[in-house]
């Protein structure tokens, strides 16, 4: 894989918050989603739920995390950093890639993110 540019995907975050009209008067974006996860091991899921953008923080670039899920975060990511992943847009989804450095049997894998809209039921209290 090529190296990380962090910059570059903050950018692309932003460009996927506001292609798919996900901002809110914060830096802290609530929606729904669906999320397409496949690895070079043969593992898929297609999951929906509830997810986050965060870009507050001191040396945040941004990060993207399910929120509410079913799905065992030990055998698919649930949450994602630009200082460590490759982020890049396909049309309107964002597209995530990297390698599981913490569990081997996840591997190198490709999260896809279909916004679906505003999550208006979440109260993160």
């Amino acid at each position: 894989m090529s190296e990380i540019n962090p910059t570059d995907n903050t950018q692309i975050l932003k460009k996927f918050v506001k292609i798919n009209n996900l901002k809110n008067n914060n830096s802290l974006m609530f929606f729904l989603c669906e999320y397409h996860f496949e690895n070079t091991n043969g593992k898929t899921l297609i999951e929906s739920g509830s997810a986050r953008i965060e870009f507050e923080g001191f040396n945040n670039y941004g990060t993207f995390e399910m929120n509410k899920y079913y799905f065992n975060a030990n055998d698919y990511p649930a949450g994602f950093d630009a200082k460590f992943q490759h982020f890049n847009l396909d049309g309107n989804d964002l597209i995530i890639t990297g390698i599981h450095s913490k569990n081997t049997s996840i591997g190198t894998y490709r999260v896809q993110i279909k916004a679906l809209g505003i999550d208006k039921n979440y109260n993160p209290s």
